[in-house]
């Protein structure tokens, strides 16, 4: 079974098993001006799955993606 983490502020905020809720939070919190990152993990392997606001969805990935590349501190992704 899947579970779906929102992180923002630098922080894991919310842990969720429905995919549908934890889209709709994140794109309220998104609402606030906050990047919002969605993430999928199954068997402990978290995958990026959405990035809040859309239109900053291509920034938080790759700050996503330099973070896990040791380009960026812990908190500067998130």
């Amino acid at each position: 079974m899947a579970r779906y983490r929102v992180c923002f502020d630098g922080k894991w905020q919310g842990d969720f098993d429905d995919e549908a809720e934890t889209l709709g939070w994140a794109r309220e919190v998104a609402e606030t001006g906050r990047l919002v990152y969605v993430t999928r993990s199954r068997f402990f392997l978290p995958q990026l799955i959405a990035v809040f606001p859309e239109e900053r969805a291509e920034e938080g990935r790759w700050l996503w993606n330099a973070r896990d590349r040791g380009w960026v501190g812990p908190t500067g992704a998130m």
